[in-house]
């Protein structure tokens, strides 16, 4: 059995934690305002509080004093957030909820962890399957002293980043990975996409955090593969495979360490 988490604190009161599926999220401590922000939940196959409430007693922090900003709606960042009183959305994402958080969404999504043993025993199969998320979502995103909260359509309408200037630090969520997936239903189209990463350059980052690893990236890296989303970058992507073999994909690489895969035509 793995490790249900895995934390880094990569600047003071940034926490980027790992789930036991490998899916990432971020606390941010914002000690100015006595706030603190929790940048997406993961699947939540385990108490999701269970880790940030230390941390926020830490700085002298109780739950009252945290919100919770969920990117995107899909499920391995939404789920997680069963374990909170209420989360935060963009309202281009609330159209998605049902899709990703109806019970055939969570038996897929929990079968497939069962095969792979990351499901401790005494799960509550139930709790899992019949939580009500409609009851929790807040549409509309907040607005904080010390973050930047940024609609950035792309892997989904409401699809948002978080830009932290004290420590020149973006956090891209599903927008930008080291596998960069565009090709979902409501994915927009990767000429949109590309316009709207290409607004991310006027922001001075250093640092990059995303969702799919845990590793600080240098933000060198970011630039180079906005600056990578070309015409003909695109041109020469070649036909891939997906966990979704329905859907038509295609790959390229916009900078050398990242995998873009985007709908084929």
């Amino acid at each position: 059995m793995k490790t249900q988490f895995e934390c880094h604190e990569y600047f003071s009161g940034v926490y980027h934690i790992g789930d036991v599926t490998g899916v990432h999220f971020t606390l941010i401590i914002l000690k100015e305002a006595k706030q603190a922000v929790l940048f997406d939940c993961g699947y939540g196959l385990v108490d999701v509080k269970s880790v940030i409430v230390p941390l926020l007693e830490k700085h002298s922090l109780d739950i009252g004093r945290l919100r919770v900003i969920i990117s995107h709606i899909h499920r391995d960042h939404v789920f997680g957030a069963r374990w909170f009183d209420s989360f935060y959305v963009h309202e281009a994402d609330v159209v998605l909820l049902d899709t990703y958080t109806d019970k055939g969404a969570r038996e897929g999504a929990l079968q497939k962890f069962l095969n792979n043993q990351l499901v401790l025993d005494g799960f509550d199969e139930s709790a899992f399957y019949h939580d009500d998320y409609h009851r929790r979502i807040r549409v509309g995103i907040p607005s904080f002293d010390g973050i930047d909260i940024v609609h950035l359509p792309g892997h989904t309408p409401g699809s948002v980043v978080l830009f932290i200037p004290e420590h020149r630090l973006l956090l891209t969520a599903d927008n930008w990975n080291p596998t960069t997936w565009l090709f979902f239903p409501e994915a927009l189209p990767v000429e949109e996409y590309t316009e709207n990463m290409k607004s991310l350059l006027s922001f001075n980052f250093e640092h990059v955090l995303c969702s799919h690893s845990g590793e600080l990236v240098v933000g060198k890296r970011l630039r180079d593969y906005i600056n990578g989303l070309t015409a003909d970058n695109f041109s020469k992507a070649v036909a891939t495979t997906t966990p979704y073999p329905e859907i038509k994909t295609l790959l390229c690489h916009p900078e050398p360490g990242t995998n873009f895969i985007f709908r084929g035509k």
